[in-house]
């Protein structure tokens, strides 16, 4: 039973965190203030729910093509600042990161615009539609340079301990690349 327990309460967890104080903590470890770009459905779980719960890390603001919609989501979520449209957001000079969970085929395009603002970028997966668009996007020259922005896919596995638990395993020196068929 104890099992069962553990199980619903990691999961209200997940859906209804605990939300900390934001505080800065200078230079060092500022807050970010992070856009979302599409109130989606997976956007609460994938971003939202887990920043309430970093003191670093604060929703400002949301936009979608619906701008009622967007009103909506702002009032659901605790969200101050609704633009009305995604380019706004991306011209929002407060704004230091976009969360991008629109449809897949609208992932390259505001993805390049976000780069192309300075905004480092959470990419919901998958990151783009095909191959070409994947090697532009990830090789673009706007994530050359040491300030560049950071452009991420949401994939949560890597920063997992069990994954690094599992990586530890792997002798990286002897693997050149692997591809799955």
């Amino acid at each position: 039973m104890f099992g069962l327990w553990g199980f619903l309460q990691r999961n209200y967890e997940m859906y209804y965190p605990t939300p900390v104080p934001k505080s800065s903590r200078g230079d060092q470890d500022p807050i970010i203030r992070v856009g979302v770009l599409g109130a989606s459905r997976i956007a609460p779980t994938a971003m939202i729910s887990p920043a309430k719960t970093h003191p670093g890390v604060v929703i400002a603001t949301v936009a979608a093509r619906d701008h009622s919609k967007a009103s909506a989501f702002a009032k659901q979520h605790g969200i101050p600042i609704v633009h009305s449209t995604y380019q706004a957001l991306l011209d929002d000079p407060a704004i230091d990161a976009v969360y991008i969970g629109l449809v897949n085929s609208q992932h390259y395009e505001w993805a390049m615009k976000a780069l192309e603002a300075g905004k480092h970028v959470l990419l919901e997966k998958p990151s783009v539609s095909n191959a070409r668009e994947a090697e532009a996007l990830f090789r673009s020259p706007l994530l050359r340079g040491p300030n560049g922005p950071v452009l991420l896919e949401a994939f949560h596995f890597p920063f997992h301990p069990a994954w690094k638990k599992f990586m530890s395993f792997v002798d990286s020196e002897n693997v050149v690349n692997a591809h799955a068929t």
